[in-house]
């Protein structure tokens, strides 16, 4: 699927960063197309310092990336990095914080650095439906 030149934003949030060193605050934005039959995240603004890459990113990308993780399984951020064509360091940090403040990713409990998987994911993406949204425009 090509990107698409509009979007339903459905929210637009901050999130606070995850990496063990980081400070500050990430901004993101969860989109839909006008059917509501995709789901994207994308991320849009970094309060501190660190390139990131505002890639339309399909919750199935996202879903792919932690498929066969266990119940419980700590895992890092870079996983994430497999969602992005573009390969900046802080892409997948980026998003576990959004996914962390969007409740489908929880702190490890050893590892705070660490994320395991919120039982939640359905169930967000459900309710994401009944949000209004806002038709915005995507060119750059």
């Amino acid at each position: 699927m090509t990107n698409p030149t509009t979007a339903l934003r459905l929210k637009i949030n901050e999130a606070t960063k995850v990496g063990q060193f980081s400070t500050g605050h990430i901004t993101y934005e969860v989109l839909a197309d006008e059917k509501r039959d995709n789901i994207w995240i994308r991320i849009v603004n970094n309060d501190s310092s660190g390139w990131f890459s505002r890639e339309l990113l399909t919750i199935e990308k996202i879903e792919a990336c932690v498929e066969g993780i266990k119940e419980g399984e700590a895992m890092l951020s870079k996983r994430f990095a497999a969602a992005f064509k573009s390969r900046s360091a802080n892409n997948a940090g980026f998003l576990a914080a959004a996914l962390r403040a969007e409740g489908l990713l929880l702190a490890a409990p050893e590892q705070t650095s660490r994320h395991i998987l919120s039982e939640d994911w359905k169930a967000w993406k459900t309710g994401l439906l009944d949000l209004p949204g806002e038709l915005i425009d995507l060119a750059p």
